[in-house]
């Protein structure tokens, strides 16, 4: 919405987030017979936007040499874990019939997809003094999403008006994009990929949801996790600037 000036329509209207904006690893079931999402992606002019899951060190390294925009958005672990799990038992073609103990070892074990979580992580974080690279946390988006939302305008060279910054903040919310059909994804409930009954696609949206989840010995296991890794030298400097990210309580 911050490229397209605020206007609610890029959300309310048209194809759905994911097929305006791809993941350009993806070729899903609703698209294995056709072009793949990085097909779709080189046939679009110039100012294209996309997702991606993969780290750094598996993306195409002219990301940087073609001076292409990177926002790199961080979450507590805790938190993306428990979203992982709900999203891989709501999403049938997973086939994921673990426990939440199953997901936090895959974690804490470096077995997780499209991990290590923390080689991911530091994967983008050498690349923070890039000018083409901006590091945001959900945590800082939630606790402050004007400071941050101006932070993202200006790294992408759009100098919104207040009013439009005010619609971009209510269109984004959780509330909002859980509402809406074209963001939570129902088109793949009604295909059978994911299961709404299970869990929404969208599902909480609030930092520190693990809290209601992890057991002692699960969190112990996964603090333990957590400051080994910061402890690594090419992650210095990470905790202390994203310190509510990476809280351990």
């Amino acid at each position: 919405m911050i490229l397209n000036d605020g206007d609610s329509s890029f959300l309310q209207s048209g194809p759905n987030l994911d097929q305006k904006a791809p993941f350009f690893e993806f070729c899903t079931p609703l698209n294995e017979k056709g072009p793949r999402s990085i097909d779709m992606l080189n046939k679009q002019p110039g100012g294209r936007l996309y997702f991606t899951h993969l780290a750094f060190t598996a993306a195409p390294q002219s990301l940087l040499t073609n001076k292409a925009k990177v926002i790199y958005h961080i979450r507590n672990p805790k938190d993306v874990m428990i979203t992982l799990y709900y999203h891989f038992i709501s999403r049938i073609l997973s086939n994921f019939h673990g426990d939440l103990n199953e997901m936090v070892d895959a974690f804490t074990e470096d077995r997780i997809v499209y991990g290590p979580y923390f080689d991911h992580l530091a994967s983008y974080w050498k690349l923070r003094n890039e000018p083409n690279v901006l590091i945001v946390s959900f945590e800082h988006l939630s606790e402050n999403f004007q400071e941050t939302a101006k932070q993202i305008s200006s790294f992408l060279g759009k100098d919104l008006t207040q009013e439009q910054l005010c619609n971009v903040e209510h269109e984004t919310s959780f509330q909002q994009m859980k509402a809406n059909a074209r963001t939570n994804r129902y088109d793949k409930h009604i295909a059978g990929i994911y299961d709404h009954n299970i869990s929404p696609f969208l599902r909480c949206g609030v930092p520190g949801g693990w809290r209601e989840h992890l057991t002692p010995a699960m969190n112990a296991k996964v603090n333990a996790w957590i400051t080994k890794n910061l402890a690594r030298p090419d992650l210095e400097g990470l905790a202390e600037r994203f310190a509510s990210t990476f809280t351990l309580h």
